[in-house]
């Protein structure tokens, strides 16, 4: 179920709905963050878990490029969890918060920390 009361069942495979909903799937709320699913560029607006809005800038040429770059526009600082998908077959993807290196870990990454506006997220995948 959508915020706005919108539902879709198993019709959602359908290929005209399920690339209609495809933008409510890239960055889904968790109970203590967000999950970032998928890798379009755009803008996302939503809350976070504190009920403040928060907004995620994507810019991306991806799969095109091996580049994800994500802005964060924040109401207020807030410390929660962004995950992030890392294709298992991406075997030497980098990710880089405001310029510094974090571990990657294949499948799902995780980083929990204070979240504020102005923070950037950079992905590089391995695309051989």
């Amino acid at each position: 179920m959508f915020q706005d009361g919108t539902y879709y069942g198993c019709c959602a495979c359908i290929a005209s709905v399920g690339i209609g909903i495809a933008p409510y799937m890239a960055f889904l709320r968790a109970a203590d963050g967000f999950s970032v699913q998928l890798y379009e560029r755009g803008t996302y607006r939503t809350v976070t878990p504190a009920g403040k809005n928060i907004t995620f800038g994507v810019d991306t040429a991806y799969p095109a490029g091996n580049t994800v770059l994500i802005r964060i526009d924040t109401e207020n600082a807030e410390t929660m969890t962004l995950s992030f998908r890392i294709p298992s077959w991406s075997l030497k993807s980098s990710i880089f918060v405001n310029g510094d290196a974090v571990p990657v870990t294949p499948g799902m990454t995780e980083i929990t920390r204070e979240w504020q506006t102005g923070d950037t997220v950079e992905l590089q995948f391995d695309l051989r």
